[in-house]
């Protein structure tokens, strides 16, 4: 009895040891620092992560079943910014997720939208207003409140400040997530979607811990 409960006690030693090393990541491996330190928004005793994505990156998508199922640590407020470059690119997509935002159905629209683009290949939604017009009309908008919010001020002033995001932090693609304005990790830097979540973790608990 005593031997067995020597080697279930090295077991659980053995287990919680790989525990520790697994939880912990290198800068410059699975995230890396930015240049320059980035202004948060988030309130005070949270730490604010923002992914960067773009409706038809098909990588993306697949990160998506993943923040579906994450149990979000209370310390983490986590936030989305639409990718956006200088010259233009995923405009189109970056005004869809913000005309979802100002009509109040972005909980209505995000997921399926990934859904119609990667699964029932319809392309169209990621640059056709037209197509993105008939696409939310399915999800209960008007197509003259789409469009009257499609053109808005407030989705334009909202596309200029995340493309300041994606300028600021460097970003060369997505999805792309940045952590309290200071790191940068990504499935591809992380070893996968779950380990990047982990990795998130891990940088979130590092910060609060500062």
């Amino acid at each position: 009895m005593h031997l067995k409960l020597k080697q279930a006690l090295i077991g659980l030693l053995i287990t919680f040891a790989a525990v520790n090393c697994s939880a912990n990541y290198t800068e410059g491996v699975e995230y890396t620092r930015l240049p320059v330190t980035m202004t948060t928004s988030s309130e005070p005793g949270k730490i604010e992560v923002i992914e960067v994505f773009w409706y038809m990156c098909p990588h993306c998508y697949t990160l998506e079943a993943h923040l579906n199922n994450w149990q979000i640590p209370d310390n983490i407020d986590f936030k989305l910014v639409p990718a956006i470059s200088p010259k233009g690119w995923a405009a189109t997509g970056a005004r869809v997720f913000y005309t979802a935002v100002a009509l109040g159905v972005l909980d209505k629209i995000h997921t399926p939208l990934f859904e119609a683009i990667h699964n029932d290949k319809r392309t169209k939604l990621g640059n056709d207003p037209e197509a993105i017009a008939d696409f939310f009309a399915e999800h209960g908008v008007d197509n003259d409140k789409f469009y009257d919010t499609w053109h808005s001020f407030f989705v334009d002033s909202k596309l200029a400040s995340a493309q300041q995001t994606f300028v600021s932090s460097g970003i060369t693609g997505v999805p792309a997530v940045i952590v309290n304005g200071k790191y940068l990790t990504s499935p591809g830097k992380a070893g996968g979607a779950q380990n990047m979540l982990r990795v998130i973790e891990y940088l979130a608990n590092m910060e609060s811990a500062n």
